[in-house]
């Protein structure tokens, strides 16, 4: 009988895939890029900081003793992206993995929104989503299997909480797109044994959100409101992001899952 114990543990050795994490020089995208890493993919970190990018894929390499590429990307800019994209599935011959990492923020009140401001949060966050899914599509299809992951947010569904969060009417509209685009892209692609989920994490310390909840009293009221009574951190997701990159995943698809500590019970 085969060993259950070592079937396992062989579904989340990723040696011989290749990944690419866009938004991969700093945050979240950093921390996906170093568990794919360590589970043996062949990892790509694009980033629109091609020195921020360059410097976490040489951190890796040393860590790892393996090779780790990295490109300077701009998720909103469709030739950047599709040479880029291009480049490296050449080079790479396929991606299996993509997850899509690559995000800002920018809050305004309502009134003083501007157009150009918000435009700009769903050029990154909505339209570089999109545009990074498009230029896998196709090596995915013909290879016959993939892992799409799209990084959303406890923003995609509800409300911020403490106000002080209010303004941010772009970050949540383009991250609710971004879920959306996610379902009908993973019906499209089942057949092709091809996974679309996206995983939206409540409030995390990353270097996207560290100088606001840095402030003690902010701080205190985001805890206040987490059942779990803490902030999470990007290695919150690891689990969740081995899960859905393996074969243990293969039925599961179009799901948006929510790692918040419980924030979105209230």
């Amino acid at each position: 009988m085969e060993n259950i114990s070592d079937s396992l543990i062989q579904q989340f050795d990723f040696t011989g895939k290749t990944a690419v994490v866009t938004g991969g020089g700093s945050g979240i995208g950093q921390r996906i890029g170093t568990v794919l890493t360590a589970l043996g993919a062949y990892v790509t970190l694009a980033d629109v900081n091609g020195e921020a990018v360059r410097l976490v894929a040489e951190s890796l390499r040393s860590d790892f003793t393996t090779d780790v590429g990295w490109i300077e990307m701009d998720v909103t800019d469709p030739e950047s992206v599709k040479h880029g994209f291009f480049d490296l599935q050449y080079k790479n011959k396929g991606c299996d993995i993509l997850v899509c990492s690559a995000g800002i923020s920018a809050s305004r009140w309502v009134g003083e929104m501007t157009l150009d401001l918000w435009q700009k949060v769903l050029d990154v966050n909505l339209t570089g989503t999109f545009l990074c899914c498009q230029a896998v599509v196709q090596t995915m299809v013909d290879q016959g299997w993939g892992r799409i992951i799209n990084i959303a947010s406890v923003a995609s569904r509800f409300a911020p909480w403490p106000k002080k969060f209010n303004g941010a009417y772009n970050y949540s509209a383009s991250k609710a797109g971004v879920v959306a685009m996610s379902r009908r892209l993973a019906v499209e692609l089942a057949l092709y044994h091809i996974t679309v989920n996206c995983i939206s994490p409540g409030f995390l310390i990353t270097p996207l959100t560290e100088k606001k909840v840095s402030e003690k009293e902010l701080h205190q009221q985001i805890i206040d409101h987490v059942p779990m009574g803490r902030l999470g951190t990007p290695e919150d997701l690891d689990g969740l992001v081995m899960y859905l990159c393996s074969d243990l995943s293969g039925f599961l698809t179009g799901q948006e899952i929510f790692i918040d500590g419980g924030y979105s019970l209230w």
